[in-house]
């Protein structure tokens, strides 16, 4: 723990034993990062919680989050969404890429992809953790040492959504993420982490979207993780419109070659 944080041990020890459930129920298949998750954990009980100490949340009390009884989905629980759900949240005229999330886990039957440039991937981590670009690029940039809430997502992120581009390939419609935090029935609990990885003369525009559910409180705290390969462009939107009554934090992490074009545009419009 840090010496400008006081972390109260109760708390403390809640988020560990839900480490601990969450860890256990992983399928076989996703426990290809057990050390990994280990490791956060006890960055995660070092680093402590934020405070006023602390110069970036000085004016930002994260202790009520953590005070709240929040769950985390393990399995797919998505058979309420419905498509009506899902069309109240996509961007009107807007020919775009979808990729649902439903607490924070990917909801497949919603996917949308247009046509694209041969070997993109437009898809989840899970399903392409074997990826020459995933074993490259994922958890280089964002430090989980040093920075509590990715600490806190390295550890307890069960999927997200991975994006490769490959060399030149122009991406002519613009790729939606929609996240849906559920909150009717309890207070949730979301770990979403992204990794883009853009070839050299590429172009993407990517949009994230923060969309609620019912009134209940809920934390979201995503982590995405960005390389920007020489000569790309790319454009990225972030739209939060969660609930009055949720939280969230999302760090990006930027890596950009040289004559690379980053550039981003943050709305808010819900949230606590």
């Amino acid at each position: 723990m840090n010496g400008n944080t006081t972390l109260n041990p109760e708390i403390t020890n809640n988020i560990i034993d839900q480490f601990r459930i969450l860890y256990d129920s992983i399928p076989a298949s996703e426990n290809s990062n057990k050390s990994l998750r280990d490791e956060a954990l006890e960055s995660f009980s070092k680093l402590g919680i934020p405070g006023k100490h602390d110069e970036e949340w000085r004016y930002t009390n994260m202790l009520p989050v953590f005070k709240r009884p929040l769950t985390q989905s393990i399995n797919d629980n998505s058979t309420g969404l419905t498509r009506d759900q899902i069309n109240k949240f996509l961007i009107a005229g807007f020919d775009a890429n979808i990729l649902v999330f439903y607490n924070g886990r990917a909801v497949k039957e919603f996917t949308h992809l247009n046509f694209l440039p041969e070997e993109t991937v437009i898809g989840t981590l899970g399903d392409n953790r074997h990826h020459p670009a995933f074993l490259k690029n994922f958890a280089k940039l964002a430090d989980h040492r040093k920075e509590t809430f990715t600490a806190l997502n390295t550890a307890f992120s069960l999927e997200g959504a991975f994006i490769y581009i490959p060399v030149n390939a122009i991406i002519e419609q613009a790729i939606h993420i929609i996240h849906i935090s559920d909150n009717c029935h309890g207070e949730t609990f979301s770990n979403m982490r992204n990794l883009l990885v853009m070839g050299e003369g590429s172009s993407v525009q990517l949009v994230e979207s923060f969309q609620s559910i019912g009134s209940g409180a809920g934390f979201n705290n995503t982590v995405t993780e960005i390389f920007a390969g020489e000569d790309s462009l790319t454009d990225l939107y972030i739209l939060e419109n969660e609930n009055n009554d949720s939280f969230q934090v999302n760090n990006t992490y930027i890596h950009q070659e040289k004559k690379s074009t980053m550039s981003t545009h943050l709305v808010t419009l819900g949230g606590a």
